[in-house]
């Protein structure tokens, strides 16, 4: 007789009670598969996107346009992760959006957004740059609930390509 073998269990990033579908700003980092540095490089304090970068941000940018109850904010391609602040507003949805049959609506939960977008990303990459590119499972979200925090991520994201600098000069 074999003994079955589960998966090890993952501990959620969740935030309990939190409702990822309601109205809300998110900071997101999203990170290449072993942290392979792939997507962009470094140069003092600019980054400079490598193809696989070009391909995120002009992924990125198509999330809003294919989804009016989403709003981008600040982000940076780093080169092994990918952060962002995103808006939700699902309370609000287009025209097009309420005259889709309930069942085929799209959803628009955080988790949602972000895996159809590392989905676009990932085809579109191995298409016409790696075929072997691939992004870490899951992603890593902070509930921005304060103006304080927003501001906070904002900086982060802008402050992110020196800190980079410092952190790999060691």
């Amino acid at each position: 007789m074999s003994s079955l073998v589960l998966p090890e269990r993952r501990n959620s990033l969740r935030m309990p009670g939190w409702d990822y579908s309601g109205v809300g700003a998110y900071f997101v980092t999203i990170c290449t598969l072993r942290r392979v540095q792939c997507l962009s490089v470094v140069e003092g304090s600019t980054v400079k996107l490598l193809p696989a970068g070009q391909v995120i941000i002009d992924e990125w940018n198509r999330t809003e346009v294919l989804r009016p109850s989403v709003k981008l904010d600040r982000r940076v391609v780093m080169p092994d992760h990918f952060q962002a602040i995103i808006w939700i507003d699902s309370t609000n949805p287009s025209p097009q959006e309420t005259t889709v049959p309930t069942m085929l609506a799209p959803h628009h939960t955080l988790g949602t957004v972000i895996s159809q977008f590392k989905a676009a990303c990932t085809k579109s990459i191995r298409e016409t740059v790696d075929s072997t590119f691939a992004w870490q499972r899951g992603y890593y979200d902070v509930a921005l609930r304060r103006w304080q925090r927003l501001d906070s991520a904002r900086s982060y994201i802008a402050a992110n390509p020196r800190n980079w600098r410092r952190a790999h000069e060691r």
